[in-house]
């Protein structure tokens, strides 16, 4: 268990910015695949007229929402590195 006062400030899991930035990747390739096959099967489905239209439009509006959550953890990485970047200058 990991325990801290709450006295004592805020907890933080990921201290460095190094571990920050793979913990920030890592979700982010984590939800890549998952938006990617949401967008693949809504556009595949919306192609092929399988199924009504309410359900590829679900499958693609989730995939986007993903895409937006996977850009955001790339762009709290890089925002990171930059940060690294100017504490090591």
């Amino acid at each position: 268990f990991l325990r801290k006062k709450s006295s004592d400030g805020q907890f933080n899991l990921f201290t460095d910015i190094e571990s920050k930035v793979k913990h920030h990747m890592r979700i982010a390739f984590f939800l890549l695949p998952i938006g990617l096959l949401n967008l693949f099967i809504g556009l595949f489905n919306m192609i092929n007229n399988n199924t009504s239209t309410m359900l590829y439009s679900i499958n693609i509006f989730l995939g986007l929402i993903v895409g937006y959550h996977v850009a955001t953890q790339i762009r709290k990485a890089i925002n990171l590195k930059g940060q690294k970047k100017i504490f090591e200058s």
